[in-house]
């Protein structure tokens, strides 16, 4: 269990099933069975059990925040897949086979049917190669418990119009469907219209716990359990957004612009949905300001080091933990 933990994480039951099934391939002389095994171990497991969520956060944790499969790739295992898939429905209607296309028919059936997973799964192994694309997952999945969280897109139109509306969307699709809305505005009033979309690193609306972590996470001195990176907006398994920084000076108490304290024992300082925490602790360290809580009615974009060095602003809130600091 050590071992495979250590060197393969990602391990399942669905992968003792495929083996089981590549070795009563070549028992019953069944060759077929050999390419539904390759189909899982380079598309299904590299495809991140077919998850949207998953894939994005492996892909932040490549770092490929522009990764995207090209429309020409798309069209041309569409097209294959469908053709093998027709191919062998016709060949079964005359009753009779052929080899390559029975060969090739489970992975032709898998591109059809999580068409966006396999072809994003098989581009990753053509950019990659597969000892590096195989590599690379096993990391992904020695993560534990948090993980980079995906960003977030800026829309300056949104900004602009200033009727405190949401300007942060969580996926590119969305801030272009708000930007079109913007565009028609700027038409009708006659005005010419840029569009400007960028990522930033944000917290959804809702909620937050700003302190010292020390003091509302249990175990949080257990770095086995709970290692997570800092000076980063953060990811829980259940999706879960909060955002951790180092304090630039250390354990100390420190204010933010309008002179609010946050006072941290471990040296850190994190953001987090109150919820998810004693809220009676937290309330009670705010009425001593020691730490504080903000409600943020829309998504906020969170940064370090932007303003001055070790400055941590998440919306409105600005906090300094070196020693450039000024107070409203």
């Amino acid at each position: 269990m050590n071992f495979k933990k250590l060197f393969f994480p990602s391990i399942d039951i669905l992968d003792f099933v495929a083996l089981g099934l590549l070795i009563y391939s070549f028992y019953i002389k069944f060759y077929p069975f050999i390419f539904i095994f390759l189909l899982h171990v380079f598309v299904y497991r590299l495809s991140f059990s077919f998850g949207e969520g998953r894939i994005n956060k492996f892909i932040k944790f490549t770092n490929l925040q522009n990764y995207k499969v090209s429309g020409l790739l798309k069209k041309t295992l569409y097209i294959i897949a469908w053709s093998l898939i027709i191919a062998f429905v016709v060949l079964k209607f005359n009753q009779s086979t052929n080899y390559i296309v029975t060969l090739f028919l489970p992975i032709a059936l898998a591109i059809a049917v999580a068409c966006k997973e396999c072809i994003l799964a098989v581009n990753f192994l053509i950019e990659k190669g597969l000892f590096n694309a195989l590599l690379l997952n096993e990391k992904f999945y020695l993560l534990k418990g948090t993980q980079p969280a995906p960003d977030w897109y800026f829309l300056e139109a949104a900004n602009m119009a200033g009727n405190y509306s949401e300007e942060h969307f969580p996926s590119y699709e969305l801030a272009k469907k708000a930007s079109k809305k913007y565009q028609k505005e700027a038409q009708k009033n006659g005005k010419k219209y840029t569009e400007i979309i960028y990522e930033q690193r944000c917290l959804p609306k809702g909620v937050y716990f700003i302190g010292d972590p020390l003091e509302v996470i249990d175990d949080y001195e257990n770095k086995e359990k709970w290692q997570p990176e800092k000076n980063d907006v953060l990811q829980l398994e259940d999706d879960t957004y909060f955002a951790i920084f180092k304090a630039a000076l250390g354990p100390g108490e420190y204010p933010d612009e309008t002179g609010n304290k946050y006072y941290t024992k471990s040296g850190d300082i994190i953001i987090y949905p109150l919820s998810l925490l004693d809220e009676e602790k937290c309330w009670n360290l705010s009425d001593k300001n020691k730490a504080q809580i903000f409600n943020f009615k829309y998504a906020v974009d969170v940064g370090y080091d932007r303003q001055t060095v070790g400055s941590i602003d998440c919306g409105s809130v600005l906090i300094f933990t070196g020693e450039d600091r000024w107070i409203e």
